[in-house]
């Protein structure tokens, strides 16, 4: 197995997510904006409904990659709220990592509709 085929494929909530250069792939992700981007379905799955306002700043940040201390500056608040935040964003978006987070944020806040 190649190291790319390696880190590309990935279990998220029970689909199988491909990173790949190959636009012709459908691997249970759909078309969507970005000129033929894939958007994983996990992406547009994400309800954002179930986030507060403050946990949608919280996740808009993290689109933004800044670490929590930035995070708590910026909305004055301690950073161990900015923890909790974010642990509850994780959790109501069904997510593990600061990056599948700044993914959703990025790809669903874009002006063109991933949602």
């Amino acid at each position: 197995m190649q190291s790319n085929e390696r880190a590309g494929d990935r279990r998220h909530g029970g689909s199988k997510l491909r990173l790949s250069s190959d636009r012709n792939n459908d691997h249970e992700e759909t078309r969507g904006c970005c000129g033929g981007f894939s958007v994983p379905s996990w992406v547009r799955d994400a309800d954002l409904s179930l986030l507060t306002e403050r946990e949608r700043e919280v996740l808009a940040a993290l689109g933004a990659c800044q670490p929590n201390t930035v995070i708590a500056d910026r909305l004055c608040i301690t950073e161990r709220t900015v923890k909790k935040h974010v642990t509850s964003v994780f959790i109501k978006l069904e997510i593990t990592s600061r990056t599948e987070a700044a993914v959703i944020a990025i790809l669903r806040s874009a002006p063109h509709g991933a949602h």
